[in-house]
């Protein structure tokens, strides 16, 4: 199963680059995009791609919008190129200027007409980048919304309300700490060779078609670990989505080798019983960790059903007009990027074109009602307050 990581833009390129440092996946393509090339010369030549900005006989502010958009449609033919033969598609970018936040929108409608599961982990301006930033992520996220398969956003704003005294530089690698962090959750459980593991049509299942979603991590030490590991995931704080009302949750158990069934099942039944959803699917997987002493460390995915649309057109809207140098005349860009988006051909891969059959995994728990978990733990057990996945 071939799964392509594409970096789009100055913070997705660095994402990517912080994953290679330390990381080696096998069967996964890692792709740097950029509309500048010189900025993509220091990365291995056949994991770049050049968005060609290039518009002739056209004048266009360099701060306009429309320069990235062009940058994807003319260069299709080698996004098709990277991503052919591709099942699932993640991506990742800082939303607020302008190459990521609306060339990825883009790139993720050309993957999913090609019937490529696309997964989005784009992070949102700091407040302090100003207002503009702010409406360009805004516009960009709107956009990403409607042709994405599962979207996770991580808020820079989130960040500073819950680390209010955090050094500015330390605030930007823990952004850019998480989202490798999310991306690394996503290709673990793609490649997943835990004692008990998930299945690909299960995965599938998770993430196609579900919007907005949810990533937690958690770990806990001691005789309180499980309650202090399940309470550290739904409290994330820095994704913008909550836990509640997820109907789809995908969960990585990794315990030290005297964790046993009944301590798995208690952290499956504390899910179950706090998302309260009749028609809850839990997915999970299980590993031990030998260097893990009385220690459980949590992953979680969480999606969301999604209502289906029957107009699934990718609409380009803007009051920007260009300039044709050649006719002297003023076309509106609305026209231009109607035309643009005509071109993006619906070319749907053999392999996910027919019905999936998926093989739930069923948990035999007791479906007695639980109260809510808020349990008052011995805070001297408590780290730090900079949760392990940011470090």
């Amino acid at each position: 199963m071939k799964i392509i990581v594409m970096g789009i833009g100055k913070a997705g390129n660095t994402i990517v680059e912080n994953i290679l440092e330390k990381e080696k996946y096998n069967n996964v393509d890692f792709i740097y995009a950029d509309t500048n090339k010189k900025l993509l010369e220091k990365f291995d030549k056949n994991s770049t791609l050049f968005l060609n900005s290039e518009i002739s006989d056209l004048k266009v502010s360099i701060n306009d919008p429309l320069i990235s958009k062009y940058a994807v449609t003319n260069s299709i033919d080698n996004i098709k190129e990277k991503l052919i033969n591709s099942k699932i598609l993640i991506l990742t970018s800082g939303f607020g200027g302008l190459t990521g936040t609306y060339a990825l929108p883009l790139i993720a409608k050309i993957a999913k007409d090609m019937g490529i599961i696309t997964v989005a982990i784009i992070s949102t301006p700091f407040s302090y980048e100003g207002t503009s930033k702010e409406k360009n992520a805004q516009e960009g996220l709107k956009e990403l919304k409607e042709v994405v398969d599962t979207l996770i956003v991580v808020s820079n704003n989130k960040l500073i309300n819950n680390y209010p005294d955090i050094a500015a530089l330390d605030a930007i690698k823990l952004t850019n700490n998480y989202s490798k962090n999310c991306i690394k959750t996503f290709l673990n459980f793609i490649f997943d060779k835990s004692i008990i593991n998930i299945s690909t049509n299960d995965l599938i299942s998770l993430l196609k078609n579900k919007g907005e979603s949810y990533i937690g991590f958690g770990n806990g030490l001691g005789k309180n670990k499980i309650i202090r590991a399940v309470n550290k995931t739904f409290e994330s704080k820095i994704i913008d989505k909550t836990i509640t009302n997820s109907t789809h949750i995908a969960l990585n158990i990794i315990g030290d080798p005297t964790v046993t069934m009944k301590e798995i099942n208690e952290i499956i039944e504390l899910f179950k019983s706090n998302l309260k959803q009749d028609n809850l699917k839990i997915f999970f997987s299980f590993d031990v960790n030998k260097e893990f002493v009385n220690e459980i460390q949590l992953s979680v995915i969480a999606t969301f059903e999604k209502e289906n649309k029957n107009d699934s057109t990718f609409e380009q809207k803007s009051n920007i007009k260009i300039i044709d140098k050649k006719n002297e005349s003023i076309q509106n860009s609305q026209e231009i990027l109607i035309n643009i988006g005509n071109t993006l051909e619906n070319e749907l891969s053999g392999y996910l074109t027919g019905e999936l059959e998926l093989n739930n995994f069923n948990i035999d728990i007791d479906d007695k009602d639980q109260e809510d978990f808020i349990i008052s733990i011995d805070e001297s057990e408590e780290d730090d307050d900079i949760p392990f996945f940011l470090k």
